[in-house]
């Protein structure tokens, strides 16, 4: 049997089918071992983009497709992608409820990022200073002192010299189970039930990118960790608590100070399954799933899957990230933030997602930075009159924009727009990328990091939806229709 559109998986573009029915015929492919992963991808690249993202969203509605969803430490628009993804997922598990099926839970990987526990950071001149000094808090005979470095001496000395000085092992593991703590009481805030998702350890990216004072108090948004309660403080419990760190010039007690705020959430809150679990849960409990990628952070998690665990690559037919940029001009360090936390995860996950011969879109961030995708609590909360997630992700849209000084975007929660939407509201295009010399000086004379500069090159016209869903990379430009905002917003309309 033939696995092409007219024999079995061509019952996936019928909208008359009932899923019983959809049911029963790809558990006959299964059994006659004609639906495998790779006859599967090879069928995607036969269709439309229309088609291929209807087949997909059939699957991932009957359990076939167990979604993925990749995060750093996790920022608000972290929680915002995590908070879509959940949704669509429990309207799936609604729907498929009367039949009896239970869809594989949506699979979040957090990735941490190294912690220190020096705080303050700031710069002595502008932006437009070719090199920055910066006055930064600094370790000396562990005491906390405050010292003058340039831009260049401070990359190289805590990304790259001195790690282990600046860098703490231990509360960077707290803080990244605590990150794990703050998706699990935002998630209950929402009402979403446990058994819609699974929280999975993807390890620490190494690379910061930021200096780490930018990072460091990003743990201290959710201080009252009771899942009864609206996990969103407003920045002045933020201040208090950071000020008070502040006056803690001993290294000793200002760790145990952390420590304390970091471990009052309970051990259940705090808990993450393993990579081990995550092969368990793909290959015992869902053995016939495939695997759909929703990424919104670096590749580090990934990229530990595929050296635990490389069969399991085999699974994955669909790859959507936050990735890349156009230009490293409008970029932290020359690059897209999420490549270069963990530039060499990134460079071999790419080359081996290609391999695999499937549709790689990357989501820029000058796509994500623009007026289209950046909305405002005051704009979210105007979706809907009612309270719930609608009024939360408000709430951590005005709280990142009162810390930030301005608007900021939902980058990440765009990854989880399907590539129908994606091609309907902006250029998704075919490319050529190659690896070159980081245009930031300073970035390039770090060991190690020198050749993690993109050159981007158009390799074909703007996909449409009728375009046939070739295997390949593409990344979206930054023209946009005149739909993009409404279909943006949808993604919000779904959680009021």
């Amino acid at each position: 049997m033939s696995l092409d559109k007219s024999i079995g998986l061509n019952a996936l573009l019928n909208d008359d089918i009932s899923l019983k029915d959809l049911i029963s015929i790809l558990t006959s492919l299964a059994n006659s071992g004609e639906f495998n992963p790779s006859n599967f991808r090879q069928f995607l690249s036969t269709l439309t983009v229309n088609e291929a993202s209807k087949v997909i969203e059939r699957l991932q509605s009957i359990g076939v497709i167990l979604t993925r969803v990749d995060v750093d430490i996790p920022d608000p628009d972290n929680l915002i992608m995590i908070l879509v993804a959940c949704f669509k997922h429990m309207i799936r598990q609604k729907e498929v409820a009367k039949y009896g099926i239970i869809l594989p839970p949506l699979a979040i990987f957090l990735i941490g990022r190294p912690v220190s526990i020096l705080l303050s950071a700031k710069k002595i001149q502008s932006e437009s200073d070719t090199d920055p000094q910066f006055v930064i808090e600094y370790i000396v005979d562990d005491e906390i002192q405050n010292r003058i470095i340039h831009l260049a001496t401070f990359l190289a000395e805590y990304l790259v010299q001195k790690p282990d000085e600046i860098f703490d092992q231990d509360i960077s593991g707290l803080v990244h189970n605590f990150s794990a703590a703050r998706v699990r009481a935002f998630l209950n805030a929402c009402q979403i039930p446990d058994n819609i998702y699974k929280i999975f350890d993807g390890g620490i990216a190494p690379y910061a990118c930021l200096n780490p004072a930018a990072h460091s108090p990003d743990y201290l948004f959710i201080s009252n960790m009771s899942c009864k309660t609206c996990p969103v403080t407003m920045p002045k419990d933020l201040d208090s608590i950071t000020d008070h760190i502040r006056t803690l010039t001993s290294v000793v007690k200002r760790k145990e100070f952390l420590t304390h705020i970091l471990t009052q959430p309970s051990q259940e809150m705090r808990r993450m399954g393993t990579q081990q679990d995550y092969y368990d849960l793909v290959t015992k409990d869902f053995p016939n799933c495939l695997i759909s990628c929703l990424v919104g952070g670096p590749l580090t998690g990934h990229l530990e899957t595929h050296i635990l665990f490389p069969t399991l690559i085999d699974k994955v037919t669909e790859f959507r990230a936050m990735l890349m940029a156009h230009t490293g001009k409008a970029n932290l360090f020359g690059n897209n933030f999420n490549i270069m936390v963990d530039p060499k995860a990134t460079i071999e996950m790419l080359r081996v997602f290609q391999s695999l011969g499937i549709q790689i879109v990357c989501v820029s961030s000058e796509t994500c930075k623009t007026p289209v995708y950046t909305v405002s609590g005051p704009e979210v909360r105007s979706i809907s009159s009612q309270s719930g997630p609608i009024s939360f992700v408000g709430a951590i849209i005005d709280q990142w924009t009162t810390i930030k000084g301005s608007v900021q975007p939902c980058y990440d929660a765009t990854v989880v727009e399907t590539i129908n939407d994606l091609v309907r509201s902006v250029d998704v295009v075919p490319i050529r990328y190659e690896w070159t010399q980081n245009p930031k000086v300073q970035m390039s004379q770090i060991p190690g990091l020198e050749n993690t500069g993109l050159s981007i090159t158009s390799n074909g016209p703007a996909l449409t939806p009728d375009s046939i869903y070739a295997p390949g990379v593409y990344i979206t430009g930054t023209t946009f229709t005149d739909k993009a905002r409404d279909l943006f917003l949808d993604l919000f309309r779904m959680l009021a």
